[in-house]
């Protein structure tokens, strides 16, 4: 009898617990500081204080080979940034990284999956799409003003090389 009491109060627990979290993400006060978050758009960046500097590519479209291209609608760096208490708050941690933020199009990038080729070789310096137009990456140093990815046939695994040839470079530079 006291084994089913204890069992039903740490649920009643449990439920309460669930409950007041739901209703605080509800009303905005949940503390959303999950993992990085990357802006949108240089405009945002510069809103939210995170923006650093602008990159372009060396010409634009970016023709990596004579079949792949990346079209460079906008490119930048930024502070690795999180959410602060409510979601239109910035909190930039002391012991934050980079990040590489390259808007582009859907035509570009929609069949890009990083599995039958890749911007990147190893997970130290690696492109990944973050929506259907964009790509990101993470830095643990601040770049220079030269940006530099192997572009391969393949896919990135278990942080070995990509399996495959070089199918050519993609370079962004300082603005």
């Amino acid at each position: 009898m006291k084994k089913k009491f204890f069992i039903i109060i740490i649920l009643v627990i449990v439920v309460l617990i669930a409950l007041l979290w739901r209703l605080n993400f509800i009303l905005g006060q949940e503390y959303l500081k999950w993992g990085p978050v990357i802006s949108s758009s240089i405009n945002e960046s510069k809103k939210r204080c995170v923006f650093i500097k602008e990159y372009i590519p060396l010409t634009n479209p970016y023709m990596i080979n004579d079949t792949l291209q990346i079209m460079v609608k906008e490119a930048w760096i930024e502070y690795q940034w999180y959410y602060g208490d409510k979601v239109n708050e910035t909190w930039i941690p002391p012991e934050s990284k980079y990040q590489l933020r390259i808007n582009s199009n859907e035509h570009d990038l929609g069949k890009y999956t990083g599995i039958d080729w890749t911007i990147g070789i190893n997970d130290d310096k690696y492109l990944r799409k973050c929506g259907l137009a964009s790509l990101r990456g993470d830095f643990k140093n601040m770049p220079g003003d030269t940006i530099e990815y192997i572009v391969a046939k393949g896919a990135l695994q278990n942080n070995m090389d990509t399996i495959g040839k070089v199918l050519g470079k993609f370079v962004l530079i300082k603005k």
